[in-house]
């Protein structure tokens, strides 16, 4: 499996920066991928830092205009809470919602944007955070988490493909 790949729009000025861009090859059909990514039991299961922030809830509506939310455990015990409302639904294409979180500060309420794309080996998945400009700390904190929830979702479709060849 292929380890996330960064795309970063200005390196030395992360206040300039309006998004964080993550990609990751999956050796999966778009479909096993999408429903990875929007069924709660299956985010439940790799959408986390294991040490530091254990996923403790994800509801949602998989609509446009349907909400989110998600909660973590941080190591002290504090929850981290996630809300947003689906902007665009497309199996297994895209998904988009708002993302207002309370361990960073936006400023304002940003988006996160999921494509993916099929290709000879599997899906290529990008993520794009956007609405990051005029915060670098923002920047900063969401370009080291994206690699790393990519990283657990590629390493969950590998081990659930594995899991399901034994069964065979």
């Amino acid at each position: 499996m292929a380890q996330p790949q960064r795309k970063i729009e200005n390196e030395h000025n992360l206040a300039a920066q309006d998004a964080v861009i993550e990609q990751i090859e999956i050796s999966a059909p778009a479909q096993i991928v999408w429903d990875a990514i929007t069924d709660p039991r299956q985010i439940l299961q790799w959408w986390q830092e294991k040490d530091i922030a254990p996923i403790v809830s994800w509801d949602h509506e998989l609509k446009i205009g349907g909400q989110l939310s998600a909660r973590w455990s941080g190591s002290t015990g504090k929850a981290y809470l996630l809300k947003g409302t689906y902007l665009e639904v497309d199996p297994p294409k895209a998904l988009a919602y708002s993302w207002e979180s309370d361990w960073v500060d936006c400023g304002s309420i940003s988006q996160v944007r999921w494509e993916l794309l099929p290709t000879v080996k599997g899906t290529l998945l990008t993520v794009t955070h956007s609405g990051l400009r005029g915060y670098p700390e923002a920047v900063k904190d969401f370009g080291g988490g994206w690699p790393k929830v990519l990283r657990n979702l590629g390493e969950f479709i590998s081990r659930s493909a594995d899991k399901s060849a034994q069964r065979k």
